[in-house]
């Protein structure tokens, strides 16, 4: 059921077109809706990365445990796991005294836990070997309870329960859209913000675990289709549209809407400074190499008034730069959104100024926060931020 707001949105065209040479052709976009599989309840485990290609990890458990092998058949078991590592040899895993040569293999434990270096999971672990020297580490587990480690780090368990209600959905929703993308890989999810944080068992919250049972199952769709539900911190007035963002097909419920409920997030004005040398710095690690910069003007401004591209100049000319992918690199944390000011140059300081945190795609949780203050269900609130989309239930 659509809702309506006191204010009137108006939506402005993208202000620069592809340039000659850019690639624009949509069938080399990553897709941005599925069909729903009839197999669904397959999806519903899901794999996140813990670690790529490290030496070794250090596995620990408090209960009986069992390994087993790339077709799930048992080769070992125990009464408990005490803190022992796992590396890549020449012949396959070395756990501690035990060599196993097929791989991955899959260690799961009675009680349920499984502890990861410093973090704590469910379920269970499955170890792949990368090479003589390397490991990953993946950890498969239901979306119900991978979720329990989420939600208390992608939205406050304080906040109102249809707030965490419409968190746990879009959270579900993205989690089970990348099952379904990823089938075919080892994994589908990373363990931080390129997925969702994700911090295991050790931060489980009782207010939390009771939005996710409350949707226990529930996905948003679009025309009977799976989207991935995007979600950030704060918009700072206006969400933006995923295509813009990023080079994915556009999708009705991301399209972008004003939003006047985040203004009380401490995220929403910000201001970050840069010493010539940090940027210069950055964009060399990535292979961009300039020197001496002296201006740095926003380009190809949305609709939402977010910059999606940097034109640099420096002594060397000009360049132009992915503004998001420019904030990723000089650290989001500082250089929160790419909704800004004119970029102030002081000697060899430059000044951003902007609105906002995160991407500026789809859910805006602290404008999630604010409409459930005002009363919102957390049915209008995912109908508002994802226009025209639907709660469908996967599991009774």
């Amino acid at each position: 059921m659509r809702f309506t707001l006191i204010f009137a949105v108006t939506l402005w065209p993208f202000n620069q077109p592809a340039e000659e040479g850019e690639v624009s052709d949509v069938s080399l976009s990553k897709k941005t809706q599925l069909e729903l599989p009839e197999n669904i309840h397959e999806f519903e485990f899901v794999d996140i990365l813990l670690a790529q290609n490290v030496s070794q990890i250090t596995i620990e458990t408090s209960s009986p445990y069992e390994v087993l092998d790339s077709n799930q058949r048992p080769l070992f078991k125990g009464k408990n796991i005490v803190a022992t590592p796992i590396r890549a040899t020449g012949m396959g895993i070395q756990m501690g005294s035990q060599l196993f040569k097929d791989t991955p293999i899959t260690i799961q434990a009675e009680g349920g836990s499984i502890r990861v270096g410093k973090q704590v999971y469910r379920h269970s672990v499955k170890i792949w070997r990368e090479s003589a020297r390397a490991i990953s580490v993946v950890n498969e587990i239901n979306v119900e309870d991978y979720l329990k480690g989420v939600l208390p780090w992608e939205a406050n368990p304080s906040w109102p329960a249809e707030a965490l209600k419409a968190q746990a959905v879009a959270s579900r929703t993205f989690a089970i859209f990348k099952s379904i993308q990823h089938q075919d890989e080892k994994s589908s999810l990373s363990k931080d913000i390129l997925s969702q944080v994700y911090k295991g068992k050790s931060l489980e919250n009782p207010k939390t675990d009771q939005a996710i049972e409350a949707t226990r199952g529930e996905i948003l769709t679009y025309n009977g289709k799976i989207f991935p539900a995007y979600f950030h911190s704060t918009c700072g007035g206006h969400t933006t549209r995923a295509d813009y963002v990023w080079p994915v097909q556009k999708h009705p419920a991301m399209h972008g809407v004003s939003c006047n409920f985040c203004w009380q997030s401490k995220h929403y004005r910000w201001r970050a400074e840069y010493s010539r040398t940090e940027i210069e710095t950055a964009l060399k690690k990535r292979g961009i190499r300039v020197t001496g910069i002296t201006k740095i003007v926003p380009s190809e401004i949305d609709s939402s008034g977010r910059t999606h591209q940097f034109m640099i100049y420096h002594k060397q000319g000009k360049t132009k730069v992915n503004a998001n992918e420019m904030r990723i690199w000089l650290g989001p944390m500082r250089f929160k959104s790419t909704l800004l000011q004119p970029i102030q140059r002081r000697g060899i300081k430059f000044i951003f100024q902007g609105k906002g945190w995160g991407h500026g795609v789809g859910l805006c949780q602290y404008g999630m926060k604010g409409l459930s203050d005002l009363g919102y269900s957390y049915r209008q609130i995912l109908d508002y931020y994802y226009p025209g989309s639907e709660i469908t239930k996967i599991k009774d």
